[in-house]
Protein backbone atom coordinates (compact mmCIF):
# COMPACT_ATOMS: atom_id res chain seq x y z
CA UNK A 1 0.00 0.00 0.00
CA UNK A 2 2.99 2.22 0.38
CA UNK A 3 2.36 3.32 -3.93
CA UNK A 4 -1.31 4.54 -3.20
CA UNK A 5 -1.18 8.03 -2.26
CA UNK A 6 -5.23 8.49 -2.51
CA UNK A 7 -8.33 7.45 -3.29
CA UNK A 8 -11.50 9.25 -4.56
CA UNK A 9 -14.97 8.61 -5.16
CA UNK A 10 -16.27 11.18 -7.54
CA UNK A 11 -19.56 11.78 -9.40
CA UNK A 12 -18.65 11.87 -13.79
CA UNK A 13 -22.13 13.12 -14.79
CA UNK A 14 -21.55 15.06 -17.97
CA UNK A 15 -23.07 18.16 -16.87
CA UNK A 16 -20.61 18.91 -14.46
CA UNK A 17 -18.41 19.86 -16.99
CA UNK A 18 -19.04 23.34 -17.43
CA UNK A 19 -19.40 23.45 -21.31
CA UNK A 20 -22.22 21.26 -20.84
CA UNK A 21 -23.74 22.29 -17.57
CA UNK A 22 -23.58 25.89 -18.29
CA UNK A 23 -26.85 26.99 -16.75
CA UNK A 24 -27.07 23.99 -14.23
CA UNK A 25 -23.91 24.92 -12.86
CA UNK A 26 -25.39 26.97 -9.56
CA UNK A 27 -27.67 24.62 -8.97
CA UNK A 28 -24.82 21.81 -8.99
CA UNK A 29 -22.15 24.22 -7.01
CA UNK A 30 -21.61 22.19 -4.04
CA UNK A 31 -20.70 19.15 -6.28
CA UNK A 32 -18.74 20.95 -8.57
CA UNK A 33 -16.23 22.43 -5.80
CA UNK A 34 -16.10 18.87 -4.19
CA UNK A 35 -14.92 18.04 -7.54
CA UNK A 36 -12.59 20.75 -7.97
CA UNK A 37 -11.26 20.31 -4.41
CA UNK A 38 -10.11 16.24 -5.00
CA UNK A 39 -8.26 17.97 -8.54
CA UNK A 40 -6.51 19.99 -6.56
CA UNK A 41 -5.61 17.51 -3.88
CA UNK A 42 -5.01 15.08 -6.34
CA UNK A 43 -2.61 17.61 -7.78
CA UNK A 44 -0.82 17.98 -4.38
CA UNK A 45 -0.25 14.80 -4.51
CA UNK A 46 1.54 14.49 -7.84
CA UNK A 47 0.80 10.80 -8.53
CA UNK A 48 2.59 9.74 -11.99
CA UNK A 49 -0.36 7.08 -12.39
CA UNK A 50 -3.90 7.08 -11.52
CA UNK A 51 -6.37 4.66 -11.53
CA UNK A 52 -10.05 4.71 -12.47
CA UNK A 53 -12.24 2.12 -12.13
CA UNK A 54 -15.33 2.86 -14.02
CA UNK A 55 -19.12 1.67 -14.07
CA UNK A 56 -19.84 3.23 -17.74
CA UNK A 57 -17.53 1.79 -20.84
CA UNK A 58 -17.24 -1.81 -21.51
CA UNK A 59 -18.24 -4.62 -18.77
CA UNK A 60 -18.50 -7.66 -19.13
CA UNK A 61 -20.75 -10.09 -16.91
CA UNK A 62 -17.66 -12.62 -15.98
CA UNK A 63 -14.54 -10.36 -16.37
CA UNK A 64 -13.14 -7.14 -15.62
CA UNK A 65 -11.43 -5.21 -18.67
CA UNK A 66 -8.49 -3.19 -18.46
CA UNK A 67 -7.52 -0.69 -21.27
CA UNK A 68 -4.27 -1.54 -22.96
CA UNK A 69 -3.65 0.75 -25.62
CA UNK A 70 -0.37 3.41 -25.69
CA UNK A 71 -2.97 6.26 -26.22
CA UNK A 72 -6.05 7.14 -23.95
CA UNK A 73 -8.48 9.30 -25.77
CA UNK A 74 -11.81 10.65 -25.26
CA UNK A 75 -14.53 13.26 -25.79
CA UNK A 76 -18.01 13.89 -25.14
CA UNK A 77 -19.24 13.19 -28.43
CA UNK A 78 -21.78 11.05 -27.22
CA UNK A 79 -22.96 14.17 -25.26
CA UNK A 80 -23.03 16.34 -28.04
CA UNK A 81 -19.63 18.00 -27.46
CA UNK A 82 -16.74 15.81 -29.14
CA UNK A 83 -15.05 19.20 -29.26
CA UNK A 84 -14.32 18.44 -25.24
CA UNK A 85 -11.62 15.99 -25.88
CA UNK A 86 -8.43 14.21 -23.41
CA UNK A 87 -5.22 12.64 -24.78
CA UNK A 88 -3.63 10.37 -22.01
CA UNK A 89 -0.98 8.22 -21.57
CA UNK A 90 -1.98 4.84 -20.87
CA UNK A 91 0.60 3.23 -17.65
CA UNK A 92 0.92 -0.15 -20.04
CA UNK A 93 3.69 -1.71 -17.71
CA UNK A 94 0.99 -1.08 -14.50
CA UNK A 95 -2.38 -2.51 -16.50
CA UNK A 96 -0.07 -5.67 -17.88
CA UNK A 97 0.83 -5.89 -13.57
CA UNK A 98 -2.94 -6.33 -12.79
CA UNK A 99 -3.99 -8.47 -15.56
CA UNK A 100 -1.02 -10.53 -14.70
CA UNK A 101 -2.03 -10.28 -11.11
CA UNK A 102 -5.76 -11.59 -11.68
CA UNK A 103 -4.57 -14.17 -14.11
CA UNK A 104 -2.74 -15.57 -11.00
CA UNK A 105 -5.30 -15.45 -8.95
CA UNK A 106 -8.09 -17.05 -11.44
CA UNK A 107 -10.20 -13.84 -11.81
CA UNK A 108 -11.42 -13.49 -15.71
CA UNK A 109 -10.20 -10.05 -17.13
CA UNK A 110 -10.64 -8.62 -20.73
CA UNK A 111 -7.34 -6.68 -22.42
CA UNK A 112 -8.97 -4.02 -24.42
CA UNK A 113 -7.03 -2.41 -27.25
CA UNK A 114 -8.35 -1.73 -30.90
CA UNK A 115 -8.13 -5.36 -31.81
CA UNK A 116 -9.87 -6.69 -29.10
CA UNK A 117 -12.68 -3.84 -29.53
CA UNK A 118 -13.01 -4.64 -33.11
CA UNK A 119 -13.26 -8.68 -31.93
CA UNK A 120 -16.33 -7.34 -29.32
CA UNK A 121 -17.63 -4.49 -31.56
CA UNK A 122 -16.89 -2.32 -28.91
CA UNK A 123 -15.24 0.81 -28.77
CA UNK A 124 -11.76 1.66 -27.49
CA UNK A 125 -11.52 4.56 -25.54
CA UNK A 126 -12.23 7.23 -22.68
CA UNK A 127 -15.51 6.59 -20.95
CA UNK A 128 -16.84 9.52 -19.42
CA UNK A 129 -16.97 7.77 -16.07
CA UNK A 130 -13.42 7.88 -16.45
CA UNK A 131 -13.65 11.47 -18.89
CA UNK A 132 -15.63 13.64 -16.34
CA UNK A 133 -12.58 12.60 -13.16
CA UNK A 134 -10.18 13.66 -15.32
CA UNK A 135 -11.92 16.62 -16.79
CA UNK A 136 -11.35 18.49 -13.36
CA UNK A 137 -7.77 16.83 -12.41
CA UNK A 138 -6.46 18.18 -15.80
CA UNK A 139 -7.21 22.15 -14.85
CA UNK A 140 -5.02 21.68 -11.55
CA UNK A 141 -2.56 18.76 -12.88
CA UNK A 142 -1.30 17.08 -15.63
CA UNK A 143 1.62 15.34 -15.41
CA UNK A 144 0.18 11.95 -15.33
CA UNK A 145 -0.78 8.52 -16.98
CA UNK A 146 -3.35 6.55 -16.50
CA UNK A 147 -4.79 3.07 -15.78
CA UNK A 148 -8.95 2.39 -16.65
CA UNK A 149 -10.34 -0.28 -15.76
CA UNK A 150 -13.77 -1.23 -16.27
CA UNK A 151 -15.40 -3.69 -13.43
CA UNK A 152 -17.56 -6.48 -14.10
CA UNK A 153 -20.70 -8.43 -12.85
CA UNK A 154 -18.73 -10.94 -11.17
CA UNK A 155 -19.16 -12.00 -7.43
CA UNK A 156 -18.45 -9.81 -4.96
CA UNK A 157 -15.30 -11.98 -3.90
CA UNK A 158 -13.69 -11.70 -7.17
CA UNK A 159 -14.06 -8.15 -6.99
CA UNK A 160 -12.21 -7.68 -4.10
CA UNK A 161 -10.00 -9.90 -5.04
CA UNK A 162 -9.23 -7.83 -8.31
CA UNK A 163 -9.05 -4.74 -6.18
CA UNK A 164 -6.20 -5.97 -3.69
CA UNK A 165 -4.46 -6.68 -6.97
CA UNK A 166 -4.45 -3.16 -7.86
Amino acid sequence: MDNIKGYYLMPHPPILVEEIGKEYLSEIKQTYNGCCRIAEEISEIRPKTIVIITPHGQVFDDAIAVYMEENAYGDLGHFGYDNININKKYNIKLSQDIIDGCKEEGIHVVQIDNDSADMYDIYCEIDHGTFVPLYFIEKYYKDYNIVQINYGFMNKFELYKAGMII
